[in-house]
């Protein structure tokens, strides 16, 4: 829907399996700009990342060195 509220062409990838064909297709698109969704698991972590509640200065570019502990009383 945002792709076209802008008037422009909108490519979605649902699955994995999906990202090349819909990358190509997207990559071929020459009729202007075009809108790339690309869905992801909730516990996934993609980086970039801008933490919520962050400024773009915050960004995490990388996973942490070292497991991380679970804070004591954190579910």
């Amino acid at each position: 829907k945002l792709a076209e509220a802008y008037g422009m062409q909108g490519f979605r990838i649902k699955r994995n399996a999906d990202a090349g064909r819909v990358l190509e297709r997207a990559l071929a698109y020459n009729d202007g700009p075009c809108i790339i969704d690309a869905e992801v698991e909730k516990e996934d972590n993609v980086f970039p990342m801008i933490p919520a509640g962050a400024s773009y200065q915050e960004m995490v570019l990388e996973p942490p060195k070292m497991k991380m502990e679970k804070p004591v009383g954190s579910t």
